[in-house]
């Protein structure tokens, strides 16, 4: 079976392809504490919702419920009381923000199966579909084995990894016996998980470069992520503001929608440039966007990302992503969408030019036709800081822009 290793910080960019074309979402947890399998979960209800589908999160770990604490609004009365009771869904439904709804656990039951195994569970997921909203069911291993309900996908909530197919709890055993997707295992912000795990060096393919591919030898420094091979006209851009003079935060013009390229797929993150640089360059000979991202992460120092693709839509990553695992050149459940709107901005280049640039550099074209060239993908301005003084010592200055053009 496949699955995606998920941190929690990348979490909500992904939410949104997860939840496409599904209608109940099943969330357990394990390893992990109450407070924060509650605050991924509501992440993952918001993140569905803010995507313009109707949502409604339930509480359904009745005999230790959690997820009140995140909720704007609730009343006493629950889905224990509106399966048992009689209680009006459309009462304890309480609403949180745009499309988003809960509805807690409720009143406390002695016999929390008698509303695990109600068969309203169908009715409702029939209703639900019919409508295309959807529902995010929260459920202890325990009532995830006992549900009277096959959900489309399952997420697992696990701080510090978790296989699915090892079968160590009934629950999760149950629907992956079933064939209920698992669509992702979501782990704490400081698990290592495989999509940023350090990656091992790939054969040498005997496919040629393209020319708007990264080309991409050697390292000059083993600090330096773009390597020069030959003379440069350095570009007349002013240089990127500095961050910490505007309080952290830089200022970038939106860009048309339409031409919008913010998404990329993180394919692995290395702790040297040399490594990055070297996993780019395999990676480059088959896809026609590849970049090494240099970030600051924290108390965890530099490292060095790669991604691949400049695209409109997350939609559209996921759709990469699929098609890098299916061509082998991805090895699953490695990869992560990352939405990564900024970029560092060369200047205006022909295809000549680029063929003759011996750079980590990728190149998008206008709708005039020319070619823009571009450095790293950021998902904020002030993580393109880094990048940018490596550029200034090669001598080459970027501007940062938000990163648009035409899909290649």
């Amino acid at each position: 079976m496949s699955y995606r290793q998920v941190s929690e910080t990348y979490l909500p960019n992904l939410v949104p392809t997860l939840a496409s074309d599904r209608t109940v979402i099943a969330v357990t947890s394990v390893q992990a504490d109450a407070a924060w399998a509650a605050r991924v979960t509501w992440t993952i209800a918001r993140g569905i919702a803010s995507g313009g589908r109707r949502t409604l999160l339930a509480d359904l770990d009745l005999e230790s419920p959690v997820l009140d604490a995140g909720a704007r609004e609730t009343v006493a009365e629950g889905i224990a009381d509106a399966f048992l009771f009689g209680v009006s869904l459309g009462y304890a439904a309480r609403q949180q923000e745009r499309d988003l709804y809960y509805i807690g656990a409720g009143s406390k039951t002695s016999d929390p199966e008698q509303v695990w195994s109600s068969p309203r569970w169908e009715r409702l997921a029939r209703g639900f579909g019919s409508q295309g909203a959807v529902m995010v069911l929260y459920l202890s291993p325990a009532g995830l084995s006992k549900i009277a309900l096959t959900p489309d996908g399952l997420v697992i909530l696990a701080p510090r990894g978790y296989d699915p197919a090892a079968g160590s709890l009934p629950g999760i055993k149950r629907m992956v016996e079933a064939g209920v997707p698992v669509l992702a295992v979501v782990t704490g912000a400081e698990f290592p998980v495989s999509s940023v795990a350090r990656a091992g060096k790939r054969p040498r393919s005997t496919r040629s470069f393209r020319p708007a591919a990264l080309v991409a030898a050697s390292v000059v420094a083993a600090a330096l992520v773009l390597w020069i091979a030959g003379p440069w006209r350095s570009a007349s851009q002013r240089p990127l503001p500095d961050p910490a003079a505007a309080g952290g935060r830089v200022s970038v013009p939106e860009g048309p929608a339409a031409d919008s390229l913010f998404y990329s797929v993180q394919v692995a993150a290395f702790s040297t440039a040399e490594q990055a640089v070297d996993y780019a360059e395999e990676l480059a000979r088959a896809e026609k966007v590849v970049t090494v991202a240099p970030v600051r992460l924290g108390t965890r120092g530099v490292w060095y990302r790669v991604l691949l693709g400049a695209l409109p839509t997350a939609a559209a990553a996921d759709s990469l992503l699929r098609r890098l695992w299916e061509r082998g050149l991805v090895k699953r459940p490695n990869g992560t969408i990352l939405r990564t709107p900024f970029a560092l901005e060369l200047g205006d280049y022909s295809l000549e030019d680029i063929s003759e640039l011996g750079m980590s550099l990728y190149a998008l074209r206008t709708p005039g036709g020319s070619e823009r060239i571009f450095a790293g993908a950021f998902e904020e301005g002030s993580q393109a800081s880094l990048a940018d003084s490596l550029l200034g010592a090669a001598g080459l200055r970027g501007k940062l822009v938000r990163r648009l053009g035409i899909r290649p």
